[in-house]
């Protein structure tokens, strides 16, 4: 088998990309490959967040952002806490911003 070396995990926090994130981290472990997830707030979509944040942090793009990276990461401890896996947020539009970045 092709050995992997890096591997790009994008979410949307719902129940199936936990499981595609424990995956992406078994496959991770198994490659020694990099680790990277991203997350990609369609820019139409961002009155929608306010189930992530206060209506005060709404208007305040870098703490959704910042808000969105812990939420990655505590998910990410709770599954492997000792790995350490970048996060990225962009907005746009998700199937522009992650073929753009992978």
């Amino acid at each position: 088998m092709k050995s992997l070396k890096r591997i790009l995990i994008a979410t949307d926090f719902s129940k199936y990309a936990k499981n595609a994130l424990k995956r992406a981290l078994q496959i991770s472990s198994e490659h020694r490959s990099s680790l990277t997830g991203i997350h990609v707030i369609w820019d139409d979509w961002i009155g929608q967040l306010f189930h992530f944040v206060s209506a005060k942090e709404h208007n305040n793009l870098k703490q959704i952002k910042n808000k969105l990276k812990t939420r990655f990461l505590d998910e990410i401890k709770t599954i492997s806490p000792a790995i350490k896996v970048p996060f990225i947020v962009k907005t746009g539009r998700e199937y522009i911003e992650i073929t753009k970045f992978a």
